[in-house]
């Protein structure tokens, strides 16, 4: 499909956002989105989340678009994805972790430069390299996250302050015992004169809740290109790729 007829078709779908909201199906583009995108797990009802697929490869990659309302207290309004699913299964779905999607504020963010990047690192048209590949279950179990042990090993870092509001939201697992988490730090009192600021972290804990204190934590300073800086930090971090 020739480029500019890919983009075109991108904005028709997003511009109708209010319709054709996601119902449940393409349940592995969903989860796909979800262990990958910060801020995209625990969506409600409020969220807006809509699912298209955009193109098919000659070797069943798909191509499709996911957007979503988001809390502000996360730094977010709405996240505009294009991404790319390697394959799946009946019980997993496949990609190249921190590589698979873009992410923007607004669709008309997106070049076909950044469409043509995001095929090329995705092998487009290739067969795929299966030791490039992550998998996470398309129907996940989540109950061995503890919000309450993330929220008290954030609140450790040195770099927040005491006075300061914490929110912490649950990203990935690796599969081998490590959490993912997106936190954010804010001044609460929007009363006062002070400016109201908000800084944004990644942090890795293993089950149980221990951490390297040199490494669990790095703060994002760009919400929509942070992909590099993610997949440096989990390496740092032992996490498995898998």
């Amino acid at each position: 499909m020739k480029k500019a007829a890919i983009l075109m078709i991108i904005f028709l779908l997003i511009s109708t956002i209010t319709g054709c909201l996601y119902d449940g199906k393409d349940q592995e583009l969903y989860q796909m989105i979800r262990c990958n995108v910060l801020a995209t797990n625990g969506v409600g009802e409020t969220d807006k989340v809509k699912i298209e697929i955009i193109e098919e490869d000659l070797y069943g990659r798909i191509l499709f678009t996911y957007t979503m309302d988001t809390s502000r207290t996360y730094g977010y309004e709405r996240i505009w994805v294009v991404a790319i699913c390697q394959k799946s299964d009946r019980k997993l779905t496949y990609y190249y972790e921190d590589e698979c999607f873009i992410i923007s504020d607004a669709f008309e963010n997106f070049s076909e430069e950044d469409i043509d990047n995001l095929k090329l690192h995705n092998d487009w048209d290739k067969p795929v390299n299966e030791k490039k590949l992550s998998s996470r279950p398309i129907y996940p179990d989540y109950d061995g996250y503890s919000g309450t042990i993330a929220y008290n090993i954030i609140r450790l870092y040195e770099g927040v302050s005491k006075d300061n509001e914490v929110g912490v939201r649950f990203a990935d697992y690796d599969g081998e015992g490590k959490t993912l988490c997106l936190a954010v730090e804010y001044d609460a009192d929007y009363e006062d004169d002070i400016e109201v600021t908000t800084k944004y972290y990644l942090m890795i804990f293993n089950e149980g809740g221990s951490y390297d204190k040199d490494t669990f934590v790095v703060e994002i300073e760009d919400l929509y290109n942070y992909q590099e800086l993610l997949h440096e930090f989990k390496i740092s971090n032992d996490w498995n790729f898998s």
